[in-house]
């Protein structure tokens, strides 16, 4: 009878350390872990943030250049707001008034604003759309707006990093934890036909990831067409977080595209990210968030009117009553045709 209940405590057991085994090797750990990277990044859904951004570009011309982009960068939700500055540096580092410029890009849930101007000067033009959706997950996914601190890269078909790793068919944690600055992390890794998608996520650090890589070769996807280069790879790392009340949010981070070109030239461009003055949730209405605000006069051209000509005027778009419209023109030019002249 013991000998029996012995063997039969050894099965289960045997089972048991088997399943549990099978189960820490499955990608459903993987997954687990991608959902919880996933979750960290949340807290970008309803933001006001300050971004001072370094940007370095190599190989584009026969010496590097250097600018630096500030701005206050809001969201909530499908709302957002980017306003600040970009100052163009020559090569004897004095900023190159001529090529810098203020900039506001707005979009208010049904609309966007886009505006460029020089320095302390008001905007001669503005762009407004409805159709906005498409420009505004541009907007997300450029390293000139801090893409890469939520995970996101142009040549992505607008995914990113959790995404791309969420539609792998090889999802996968690498057998070793690894450390990054002193950091224990897990490392996630999946093929995707955008490429090789790496992801370091930190369980101590609310699973934020401390680094990212999406690396294109071959036949890898630019959106939708082969890459036509070389190789194309995109890093995120140097990640500095900090804690604003219960959440871990990113402080500093370095982002790197190197492409390597068919023709043999290498490029390489570097944002160096550095994050303040963070709200979470915050009052927008008190903020003064997600409002189009030109001057007075601002000529304004909109996208789904191209042939009308438009100003700014007392908060509103209104016919610019001293330019004739093509409509005009072409309606006085039938006139004098039909009258002989």
């Amino acid at each position: 009878m013991n000998t029996k209940f012995y063997l039969l405590l050894a099965i289960v057991f045997a089972v048991s350390s088997d399943v549990c085994v099978f189960g820490q090797g499955k990608d459903a750990n993987a997954a687990e872990i991608l959902g919880h990277y996933e979750e960290s990044l949340s807290w970008l859904q309803s933001v006001s943030m300050e971004i001072d951004t370094r940007i370095t570009q190599k190989g584009y011309q026969d010496k590097p250049s250097y600018y630096e982009r500030n701005f206050v960068f809001r969201r909530d939700g499908s709302r957002i707001e980017c306003r600040g500055q970009v100052l163009v540096f020559d090569d004897k580092g004095d900023v190159n008034l001529p090529q810098s410029f203020d900039f506001k890009e707005v979009m208010t849930g049904l609309r966007s604003l886009s505006v460029r101007n020089s320095i302390d000067k008001p905007p001669v033009s503005a762009n407004i759309s409805g159709h906005y959706e498409d420009y505004q997950k541009r907007v997300l996914d450029s390293p000139n707006y801090g893409g890469p601190l939520g995970g996101k890269i142009f040549g992505n078909n607008r995914k990113s990093v959790a995404e791309l790793l969420g539609e792998s068919a090889n999802l996968h944690l690498r057998d070793e934890q690894e450390n990054i600055n002193g950091v224990s992390c897990y490392v996630l890794e999946g093929t995707t036909k955008y490429g090789e998608v790496t992801a370091w996520i930190a369980p101590q650090k609310g699973y934020n990831a401390l680094k990212w890589t999406i690396h294109k070769t071959g036949d890898d996807l630019f959106h939708e067409r082969p890459i036509s280069s070389n190789s194309w790879l995109a890093v995120f790392d140097s990640v500095e977080l900090q804690k604003v009340g219960d959440v871990f949010v990113a402080k500093d981070g370095n982002f790197t595209l190197t492409i390597d070109h068919s023709d043999g030239r290498t490029t390489v461009s570097r944002y160096e990210y550095k994050i303040s003055n963070i709200q979470l949730n915050p009052d927008f209405e008190a903020l003064g968030a997600f409002k189009i605000d030109l001057p007075d006069g601002t000529r304004v051209f909109v996208e789904e009117s191209p042939g009308v000509r438009y100003i700014w005027q007392d908060g509103k778009i209104v016919p610019d009553v001293d330019t004739p419209t093509f409509e005009e023109i072409d309606k006085t030019v039938d006139e004098l045709k039909a009258s002989g002249h």
